[in-house]
């Protein structure tokens, strides 16, 4: 008879400690984490800029600007991790499965996704950094695509152009 209640004690004890270790929130946030760190695709918040903002014609600053702007509002473009080269993304059409850009890195471009003033269209722009000449300035390569209704993302206009950072 006390070898039962001692059972019956013990299994409640056990199911009220199973309980609060379920509901600390702690437990599922670390489960959480560690799914995200083998998922693929970069989520990345939208940034505010004003409506006149020139995007095209303005680099980022290399030291204060972000990596990726406003490509999580364009929900046909997707970043994947290159497994052959940890630091480089591929940037890809998720509606036809093209690979727009395929050496996206950190420190060497910065991507702006907005939409054309003229005709409210999406377009994309990666500025690369292509290389420094002896007054300290940077030499960008630009990289344009747009978004067309019955073509999907498409090149538009590739140049380089110089702008002081310092």
């Amino acid at each position: 008879m006390k070898t039962s209640k001692l059972i019956l004690l013990l299994v409640e004890f056990l199911y009220c400690v199973s309980f609060s270790a379920f509901a600390d929130s702690s437990f599922n946030d670390d489960k959480k984490k560690s799914k995200n760190k083998d998922n693929d695709l970069i989520i990345i918040e939208p940034t505010k800029h004003p409506a006149n903002f020139d995007y095209f014609n303005t680099p980022p600053e290399v030291k204060k600007a972000p990596y990726l702007v406003n490509i999580s509002t364009e929900r046909s473009l997707g970043l994947l991790k290159d497994y052959r080269k940890q630091t480089r993304h591929l940037v890809v059409d998720t509606e036809s499965d093209n690979i727009l850009f395929p050496k996206l890195q950190k420190d060497i471009h910065f991507l702006r996704v907005y939409k054309d003033s003229h005709d409210q269209q999406p377009c994309m722009i990666i500025w690369e950094i292509r290389d420094y000449d002896e007054k300290g300035e940077i030499i960008w390569r630009k990289y344009t695509y747009k978004k067309y209704k019955t073509l999907g993302w498409r090149p538009v206009k590739n140049d380089t152009i110089k702008k002081i950072i310092f």
